[in-house]
């Protein structure tokens, strides 16, 4: 979190009205004619005042540079880490993207095995990705948390049973101890919070060679009925942490040296880094009591607004009937020639038809001369990239046209970027790397919409 440091008013006045009256009180002092020795003396109080004023300005007037600069510094590393996710993610919704193609096709063991670690490489390669930006992105204030009905109760199980599979892998009995009903119901955001169990659930077994690891997960209800705090501990019985690291464990890019072999740290070391800007940026506090060799307790409470169990969303996911996809046709802009062969390799499964163009004017060219059901567009193209292809659109002539459905193809998660790309047009997002599943869902659910309207 970055401080801003008062404009410096207080010493900047002291200093003007010192100027203006040290006259007047020199004068003073002669008239009523004081001894010269005390004279001096006031004079040389004065002087030290006067000193320790300018001192004061001076180190505030650092303190406010420093200050922008390190705000100027941060916002430039946000950016820096938003074009290196691009770069990143890029080629990486080829390699995911065409490692998920060929796992539907009949391969023999030692084929299937190699494509596992393709596919588990890459996703690793993802996640150290999202890990970076997620923390840049808390680091300049730019992490958006919703505030939606949801049941923690659910949020915590679906967590758990996802981690089950890595406690099973390991042979750690994984438990959950949670005290209050499935009906409870808060306002917040669900997936940071199961960001961060996920986070603190995946470090405890880690780190725990045998024994247990549980969750436990109780809901404060403060006086009044209408706020309560959940407080959650992550109990394991690992390696611990030393005294000498606890000061450090939630620092970004911290790990720890006193490890085994074993235990080898992977990743960027931004994982608590994260939980604790999670926490906090929900006004919560997250803490950890360890001791070597005999495990640890990782512990959060965050504040939530309880509300009626009546407004807990319907998350029941409805089957999309991608049938209904037959015979539609879409224009697909892209620079990048091995996406358009993964979108084409993934919508021609579904009978839909495309025209390809490998840059914005020629999809424009494509656009005027044709009438597609919708355009499949990448935001980075050259001569006309995505963002001007779809003001574009937006203003032709033909009132049907104009109104055709956009999805933008981007690497770039910061939330500014979305809104810069929605407010030139674009109906919806799919964020590379995508799954077949994610592109189809995305695709089916704007031609649902467009029947409904």
């Amino acid at each position: 979190m970055l401080i801003t440091y008062p404009k410096g008013q207080l010493s900047r006045y002291g200093l003007i009205v010192f100027l203006i009256l040290a006259p007047s009180l020199y004068g003073l002092l002669c008239y009523i004619d004081i001894s010269r020795i005390t004279i001096t003396f006031l004079i040389l109080i004065v002087s030290i005042i006067f000193y320790n004023l300018w001192r004061i300005y001076k180190n505030e007037t650092e303190l406010i540079t420093t200050s922008d600069k390190a705000f100027e510094f941060a916002l430039a590393k946000s950016r820096f880490l938003a074009s290196m996710s691009h770069e990143i993610r890029t080629p990486l919704n080829s390699v995911i993207g065409f490692s998920e193609q060929l796992s539907q096709s009949k391969l023999n063991a030692e084929q299937a095995a190699q494509l596992t670690a393709i596919r588990s490489s890459s996703t690793m390669v993802l996640d150290l990705v999202n890990d970076i930006l997620d923390f840049a992105k808390y680091e300049t204030n730019k992490a958006n948390f919703e505030k939606i009905s949801f049941a923690p109760f659910k949020s915590i199980n679906e967590v758990v049973d996802i981690i089950a599979i890595q406690a099973a892998q390991k042979d750690i009995e994984l438990k959950s101890d949670i005290s209050f009903e499935e009906t409870v119901c808060i306002l917040g955001d669900s997936l940071r919070l199961k960001q961060l169990l996920m986070n603190l659930l995946s470090n405890a077994i880690k780190f725990t060679e045998r024994g247990s690891v549980k969750l436990k997960a109780d809901l404060v209800v403060a006086p009044g009925g209408k706020q309560a705090i959940l407080k959650v501990q992550v109990i394991d019985t690992g390696i611990g942490i030393e005294a000498i690291n606890l000061a450090m464990i939630f620092d970004e890019f911290a790990q720890v040296n006193y490890l085994p072999s074993t235990f080898k740290p992977k990743g960027t070391g931004l994982g608590l880094a994260i939980c604790k800007k999670i926490v906090e940026c929900q006004d919560g506090e997250i803490k950890v009591v360890s001791e070597l060799g005999r495990g640890s307790v990782f512990s959060f409470s965050i504040p939530y607004e309880l509300c009626d169990e009546q407004l807990l969303e319907n998350r029941a996911i409805t089957a999309i009937d991608l049938t209904s996809l037959i015979g539609k046709r879409i224009l697909l802009a892209d620079d990048n020639r091995m996406n358009i062969l993964l979108i084409r390799t993934v919508i021609g499964k579904y009978q839909i038809t495309s025209d390809v163009a490998y840059d914005g004017q020629e999809a424009y060219n494509l656009f005027e001369r044709n009438r597609y059901d919708l355009v499949l567009t990448d935001i980075q193209m050259p001569i006309m990239n995505g963002i001007a292809l779809s003001k574009a659109i937006r203003l032709h002539v033909d009132l049907a046209k104009r109104d055709t459905t956009i999805l933008g193809l981007t690497a770039n998660v910061l939330p500014e970027d979305r809104t810069r790309y929605i407010n030139a047009g674009m109906n919806d997002l799919v964020l590379k790397p995508f799954s077949e599943q994610e592109l189809m869902e995305k695709i089916a659910i704007q031609f649902d919409r467009k029947k409904q309207v």
